[in-house]
């Protein structure tokens, strides 16, 4: 296969350039696929899984750390410099920005959708935005792989990877996928008889496949600007806690006119 051989190239090249490598997984189709390929060339490189959820572990946690256990992979994770939202229409996410080296970063949106009646939820405020945070800590890899496919949707804004390789923090971002489709991903996971998230993939129910999170955002929904929101956990009222629609034009003028958005982990 053409792509594969593309690939392996990339990671190849890739660590000819660099000292120490690591992997950004989130256990989920395409980085299980970019994990196997790069532990053909060191069967024990870093593995890399950011977290984000303040306090609350979450079911996609658990499927990521069981496929993680199956393939004896140890994990680092870090806690995010900033945590903020944003918000177009009808769409609210939570967005994480991780430390590189203090100019570049990787970022992770946590799939917030809106909960229904009856419906287990985390609230945006405490559980997403109220996360521990660190303004800096030792990246020490010069070599970050990343599965994303450059035929993904980066939620609001279509965001197209260009070169599979390209200058990122004190080294490279190597994307050895970029030219793949979904299918490609599974053709090789059942190739290679890989483990992967069957409650997650295989499941067709949506409260088990839907990794999008059950999210109460009220206090911060534009559409109450101004006014006082009902809390629908403590039933308290009080003061609308989130920005004017001119901050909110303005954070996403910012986010989606920078280079590295499409740093962020994916299936």
């Amino acid at each position: 296969m053409k792509k594969i051989d593309s690939a392996m190239a990339i990671i190849e090249e890739s660590l000819s350039k660099t000292t120490l490598s690591i992997v950004m997984s989130s256990f989920g189709k395409d980085s299980i696929v970019l994990l196997d390929m790069a532990r053909k060339f060191i069967p024990d490189i870093d593995v890399l899984y950011l977290m984000d959820t303040g306090g609350k572990m979450l079911q996609k946690h658990y499927r990521a750390f069981r496929v993680a256990n199956k393939l004896g992979t140890p994990l680092y994770t870090y806690p995010p410099f900033l945590s903020d939202y944003i918000q177009n229409d009808g769409f609210f996410d939570v967005i994480h920005y991780f430390y590189v080296d203090g100019k570049d970063y990787l970022t992770l949106y946590n799939g917030c959708k809106p909960f229904k009646k009856g419906e287990d939820y985390l609230c945006a405020l405490i559980d997403l935005l109220d996360m521990p945070t660190c303004d800096k800590y030792e990246f020490r890899w010069d070599c970050v792989f990343q599965g994303q496919r450059s035929d993904e949707t980066i939620h609001i804004k279509k965001t197209t990877i260009k070169e599979p390789i390209v200058k990122f923090g004190h080294g490279i971002l190597a994307l050895p996928l970029f030219n793949w489709t979904e299918a490609d991903v599974w053709d090789y996971i059942k190739a290679n008889k890989l483990p992967y998230q069957t409650a997650r993939y295989d499941d067709k129910r949506t409260d088990v496949n839907n990794d999008y999170i059950p999210t109460c955002y009220e206090c911060l929904d534009l559409k109450n600007e101004g006014t006082d929101v009902i809390c629908l956990q403590t039933k308290a009222k009080f003061k609308y806690q989130g920005g004017t629609k001119a901050d909110m034009e303005n954070k996403l003028d910012i986010l989606f006119g920078q280079a590295t958005t499409y740093l962020q982990e994916v299936a």
